[in-house]
């Protein structure tokens, strides 16, 4: 198997207690993605990310992306996406991103302070 969907009865992606999507490396069979829905929208209710990147070859986590109703979201001011080193899995890069009414732009945006922050490992 190399992909897993979770479907609801409107044959929207959507799962409570797990991820709705898990994708599989195909050579080297370690998970590369896991995401969460919610009737058809990346969403997570428990507060914890709603995308998780991994690398391919080593399955470490790569990427860690909140979002809630389909937009990158995450209260109290904290980053939307967080990048780790895969060796020591510490966060080395922090981004925020611009929302529009109900959807996100894609592009960084933070009312204040900087919308990338850059860590030393």
């Amino acid at each position: 198997m190399i992909n897993e969907e979770w479907r609801n009865q409107a044959n929207k992606l959507h799962r409570i207690d797990g991820p709705a999507v898990i994708v599989r490396d195909r050579d080297s069979g370690h998970i590369a993605e896991e995401i969460y829905y919610y009737d058809g929208r990346v969403h997570r209710v428990d507060g914890e990310p709603a995308r998780l990147d991994y690398d391919r070859e080593t399955g470490n986590l790569l990427r860690k992306s909140w979002f809630i109703d389909g937009t990158y979201a995450r209260p109290d001011n904290l980053p939307h996406m967080e990048w780790l080193d895969l060796d020591t899995g510490i966060v080395v890069r922090a981004e925020y991103r611009k929302i529009m009414g109900a959807r996100s732009t894609g592009s960084f945006h933070r009312e204040n302070g900087p919308a990338v922050i850059i860590f030393d490992k």
